[in-house]
């Protein structure tokens, strides 16, 4: 983070951190500015609190209480303005066209997954945050733009409905570019096989040894999804408590990945040259045309679903057809291997 962008930051949260005060015989009042500097440490750094209270010369108490106070401050001041989903039919197109741009897969808004946010388990917790890795975990879900923003949209079930209301002002179905057919289709999110096919949401055909058209649509949709776990690699890279077990009340655990998402976000959209240069993640060149005997993805074996074949069957072929007029592609992947989950509840 450079110095103009934490100006900007402690100018946004600066008249909230000045209405409560720690102070002792010993040090005078802790300025917001040290506030929001021991924050961004305990967030990038995923130092324990105790050691910050050791290196800030606070008490570990005072040191819980300023964190939690600058987080809650840090999302007031960033939410509205970094994690917000977008509002009118054209903030969707504008993503969809960066999708086709840069990754190759037209009429695609999003890209959902899930990750595990492992906490120490609470006390008297039993099984409800236990996991199937042996971990106690909350669940993020998000959906993430074309440039590794991660819009934290599904972290409120709100959203969920709100596309199965279709009262998100989505685009209206669009034929695909150079598509001679001119037949419409709806504008998707793009997800893996733990997600159910919507008319919305977008997923993977089933099984192994699939027809050629279905194995180019299941590498074009892998590589378009593949967005969402670059995104979640930069933000465990850039923000290291995600490195370790967060030591914190679920609830709070809940605020810290919120307000990381919107450093991410913000730092993302002000300054993505430094934040996240080139060559921080792996790059692969890949020609438009396809290698059925150097396939990089495969896919998980699956009962075949007939109704889901069914419902994505004119995109498939669509988008089939569409391949053969499409240019170059490239196609990006990260090195940080962090586990994805099926569900969401934060």
């Amino acid at each position: 983070m450079s110095r103009e962008k934490f100006d900007f930051l402690l100018s946004q949260v600066a008249p909230s951190l000045k209405r409560r005060h720690y102070t002792s015989s010993i040090r005078p009042n802790i300025s917001p500015a040290e506030k929001l500097t021991l924050t961004l440490r305990f967030l990038a750094a995923g130092v324990s609190q105790a050691s910050l209270s050791f290196s800030f010369t606070i008490s570990s108490a005072s040191v819980c209480n300023i964190v939690y106070e600058t987080c809650e401050a840090i999302w007031s001041a960033l939410q509205p303005m970094y994690v917000t989903a977008p509002t009118s039919k054209e903030d969707w197109l504008k993503i969809s066209k960066e999708f086709e741009q840069l990754w190759n897969f037209p009429h695609c808004i999003g890209a959902i997954d899930g990750k595990h946010v492992v906490i120490q388990a609470p006390p008297n917790a039993g099984s409800e945050y236990y996991n199937y890795k042996g971990t106690h975990s909350i669940v993020l879900l998000a959906v993430c733009d074309a440039r590794y923003s991660d819009g934290g949209i599904f972290s409120n079930c709100s959203f969920g409905q709100a596309l199965e209301a279709n009262s998100l002002f989505l685009p209206d179905p669009s034929p695909l570019p150079n598509d001679t057919s001119r037949h419409p289709l709806p504008y998707v999110i793009v997800g893996d096989e733990a997600f159910p096919l919507k008319s919305y949401l977008l997923r993977p055909f089933p099984g192994r040894y699939l027809p050629e058209d279905q194995a180019i649509f299941n590498y074009r949709l892998s590589r378009a999804r593949r967005i969402i776990e670059n995104t979640f690699g930069i933000l465990a890279a850039r923000w290291r408590i995600f490195r370790n077990p967060i030591n914190a009340h679920p609830n709070r655990a809940e605020v810290f990945t919120k307000v990381a998402i919107a450093l991410h976000n913000f730092l993302q959209t002000s300054e993505s040259s430094t934040y996240c240069p080139t060559g921080f993640v792996d790059v692969h060149f890949i020609n438009k045309e396809w290698e059925p005997k150097s396939r990089r993805l495969q896919t998980m074996f699956m009962p075949k679903d007939h109704t889901g074949s069914n419902i994505s069957e004119p995109l498939t072929q669509a988008m089939h057809q569409w391949e053969h007029n499409s240019s170059s592609v490239v196609c990006i992947t990260t090195e940080y291997g962090f586990n994805i989950i099926l569900a969401f509840d934060i």
